[in-house]
């Protein structure tokens, strides 16, 4: 069974007055492992990349390069669909979608 996990920029972790998606690693149908980079986030300071939850499918990318971005923003970057129930890694938000 798997889970649906949004991928979200991790709270505090993150510097500057504004984030801007700058590249994606990943593209939608990508196998990644759990804290695989998936994007990379640029500020006025810092570039931070964000790793995959779990590891799985990238099942759809809500920001693309270039869209800004909140820190914890709910809505998320993009979802990711687990191999095993429940979230594993330190990002991310688990969806109560049984598939």
């Amino acid at each position: 069974m798997s889970s649906l996990v949004d991928v979200t920029v991790p709270v505090g972790q993150a510097e500057g007055t504004e984030s801007v998606v700058s590249t994606w690693f990943k593209a939608v149908g990508d196998t990644v492992t759990e804290n695989e980079p998936l994007l990379e986030i640029s500020t006025d300071k810092v570039n931070l990349e964000v790793a995959a939850p779990g590891t799985g499918r990238l099942v759809e990318i809500l920001k693309n390069d270039g869209e800004q971005v909140e820190l914890g923003d709910e809505e998320g970057l993009a979802r990711e669909a687990l191999q095993e129930d429940g979230v594993t890694g330190a990002v991310g938000q688990a969806l109560c979608e049984g598939a």
